[in-house]
């Protein structure tokens, strides 16, 4: 974050940037957000620009309880579309800590004012209360004209809580977890969450999330967060008004399978999530398990049931996995297990095929042909490209599932890739639901 305190309103940023694509933004009290997506920087590149701010649109609205239909005051109310990043608290304390993510808070009367918003599509969420989540229905802002009658109900708050405990045994205290949700099904530009801290006994809660499905992940020491090892995670299905259970303590009950993940020149892949999965099972949901690879990348899983299982790997952040190898695990413990990654890639940029504009929030996946056989998964980044690795060699399907509403997937098939290849410059036209 740079403040500007030139008079003239010039900026810099000083100092080395790695070579990177970057967004940035640029936000002045009585203003809407200006952004720049897909700007090239790198030690050579340092481009001049003239930002140009608009006047935002007010928007007036207010919360209720779902049930009783009752106001709902101190909530608070943030705009998703405007926020500078793609990660959200949802807790008051962490979100105002934030102070660059403008949001407000709710009267007694439940009303809340949000001023400055920029044009176009909105998503405006609000939360506390001691209730749940919710999302209004978009906005599309057109003008400076203040927009009214925004109405957003809070259900009953569903919850998470468990406990964290060692190899042998033992409560695992201060540890840090996040329960984050996203909803597929909705255009949402940023993944919510909560977090907390275990107690002495290794316990810990997660209140205040919207029903649906939830990612658990642990971390470990608070300190790991905003490290590179990757966390342990678990899904879980929550439901309004209830609390889920969701533990991390180790399972002596079935059969153990441990090993290790090496790359194809054979070092070791540590801090990666590997997940395991029953063959044939569904590309998302409770059937998925995880583990973090430790030191010279050993996992473990243990309380498995004799049968065929797929195995997957992290890529940049946990969501992105590609495929490892199919495993039968038999009656007894299987140890000393050497999985090898993948050496090959595949990347490309999905646009939306109306405007030909990057595709910023969607899913790319992976299929294995002639099998059909689940692959790969990885976000897609704000100037709409993706990036599969480390892949076996094979051929492939890809799909893309945009997560905006009014577009359909699109499709590209018998993609060959050689081993230690990197297929690059794919790109795939994202048509409209209605076929045009």
């Amino acid at each position: 974050v740079l403040e500007v305190t030139d008079e003239l309103g010039r900026f810099a940023f000083e100092g080395p940037l790695p070579p990177a694509r970057y967004t940035l933004f640029v936000q002045a009290e009585g203003f809407a957000l200006w952004r720049r997506e897909g700007l090239r920087l790198g030690e050579d590149e340092r481009p001049e620009l003239d930002v140009r701010l608009e006047r935002g649109t007010t928007v007036r609205g207010v919360v209720l309880h779902a049930t009783t239909g009752e106001p709902v005051p101190d909530a608070l109310v943030v705009s998703e579309s405007d926020a500078p990043v793609r990660v959200l608290p949802i807790d008051a304390e962490s979100l105002e800590a934030m102070s660059f993510v403008r949001h407000a808070r709710t009267g007694p009367d439940g009303g809340f004012e949000l001023a400055d918003l920029s044009r176009g599509q909105q998503i405006l969420r609000a939360s506390g209360g001691g209730l749940s989540v919710a999302w209004a229905e978009p906005l599309e802002l057109e003008g400076a004209a203040p927009f009214e009658g925004v109405e957003i109900a809070l259900p009953p708050p569903a919850a998470v809580e468990g406990v964290v405990r060692d190899a042998q045994g033992l409560p695992r205290e201060g540890v840090a977890l996040l329960a984050s949700c996203t909803d597929f099904a909705q255009p949402r530009p940023c993944l919510s969450f909560r977090q907390a801290l275990t107690d002495a006994e290794g316990r810990y809660r997660i209140d205040g999330l919207p029903a649906g499905s939830a990612a658990v992940l642990l971390f470990g020491d608070p300190d790991e967060m905003d490290g590179e090892a990757a966390p342990d995670l678990r899904l879980a299905l929550l439901a309004a008004g209830t609390t889920t259970r969701v533990d991390f303590t180790p399972l002596r009950v079935g059969v153990l399978l441990a090993g290790r993940v090496v790359d194809a020149a054979g070092a070791a892949l540590a801090g990666r999530s590997v997940w395991i999965v029953p063959e044939g099972a569904e590309t998302s949901g409770e059937a998925y398990t995880s583990a973090t690879t430790r030191e010279h990348g050993a996992f473990a899983f243990e309380g498995l049931a004799p049968g065929t299982y797929g195995l997957y790997v992290s890529g940049r952040l946990p969501p992105d996995m590609c495929f490892l190898a199919q495993v039968e695990v038999p009656v007894g413990d299987l140890e000393g297990l050497e999985l090898v990654a993948g050496a090959a890639s595949v990347s490309g940029r999905a646009l939306v095929g109306a405007t030909l504009d990057p595709l910023a929030s969607g899913q790319a996946l992976l299929f294995e042909r002639p099998s059909g056989r689940f692959a790969a998964k990885t976000l897609l980044v704000e100037d709409g490209s993706f990036r599969f690795e480390p892949l076996h060699a094979g051929q492939y399907d890809l799909r893309v599932e945009p997560l905006v509403e009014g577009l359909a997937p699109a499709a590209l098939e018998a993609i060959v890739v050689l081993d230690g290849g990197a297929v690059t410059g794919l790109e795939l036209l994202v048509p409209a639901s209605d076929g045009r």
